[in-house]
């Protein structure tokens, strides 16, 4: 990658997954991912390609004048990986004075973002995220068991109850709820609630509520003093950027900011598998 800053297109979605693998996927050497995955080379018409393209994040941190320090160590910790997946098709267009069959290039991304040896976030479309999975533990057969983490009804019900004691050693703050979704008495019911100032009311609403099972949870967590919105949903975690306070940052920074989100809210919920809590 040459670009002279970091640069990514789209929202900031990341699927966590846990990896249990017989070599590290986070490569060492200074070849990159070759020793490990197969790198993209562009194909053609006949023959599409599909392969992985690793950047050095650290490329981008003159560019980047950020704060704070732990963001720029965070660098150090990520492998970046991307997954690219071209096809073609073929459509009538008018070139050079006359229609002719062309063939038209798509390609599919996702981020891999390498966190430990056992975690990594995965950025980009779920069917692309999909395949980019599949390709690895095809690729890596016997090597390679990738599955994802899945944040249980009672982990989100941990976070509504328990956010303060949980992220007491943490560098992230929680800060209020802005959106909960829950099932109530019903099956069939489901009750949405949304608002800037939700926390008092809303703890009425759910035990009233029963505390059905919670689907999503939307909170705002001060990530180094910066209000961040993330969406907790069953699989996946949206970082709202429109809704945070990281307009102001630049592309790296806020793609920083986002996974160390992420990474602290996957390992509490980890964690606390382990321990049998949820």
């Amino acid at each position: 990658m040459t670009k002279a800053e970091f640069q990514y297109e789209g929202l900031l979605v990341f699927t966590p997954v846990s990896i249990k693998s017989k070599v590290d996927l986070s490569s060492s050497s200074s070849s990159g991912i070759g020793e490990h995955l197969p790198e993209f080379l562009q194909g053609n018409p006949d023959n599409p390609s599909e392969g992985f393209e690793e950047h050095d994040l650290h490329n981008y941190l003159k560019n980047d004048r950020f704060q704070p320090d732990s963001l720029r160590s965070l660098v150090s910790e990520i492998t970046y990986i991307e997954y690219k997946s071209e096809s073609y098709s073929e459509e009538e267009a008018y070139v050079d004075g006359r229609y002719k069959d062309v063939h038209i290039r798509q390609l599919e991304t996702a981020d891999i973002f390498i966190l430990k040896p056992d975690l990594a976030l995965l950025r980009g479309k779920r069917a692309t995220v999909e395949k980019a999975i599949s390709a690895i533990q095809r690729i890596r057969k016997a090597d390679v068991l990738i599955e994802p983490i899945i944040f249980s009804p009672d982990f989100l019900h941990n976070l509504y109850y328990r956010s303060e004691q949980l992220f007491t050693n943490s560098k992230i703050k929680p800060r209020e709820i802005t959106e909960m979704r829950f099932e109530g008495p019903d099956s069939i019911s489901t009750l949405k609630t949304h608002s800037e100032h939700i926390n008092s009311d809303l703890q009425d609403i759910y035990q009233s509520s029963n505390e059905g099972q919670i689907e999503f949870l939307t909170r705002r967590y001060s990530v180094f003093g910066l209000n961040t919105v993330v969406q907790i949903q069953k699989d996946r975690l949206h970082v709202k950027t429109s809704k945070s306070e990281l307009s102001g940052l630049g592309e790296l920074e806020t793609m920083l900011h986002s996974i160390y989100l992420c990474k602290e809210i996957t390992e509490i919920a980890a964690e606390l598998l382990d321990k049998n809590f949820i």
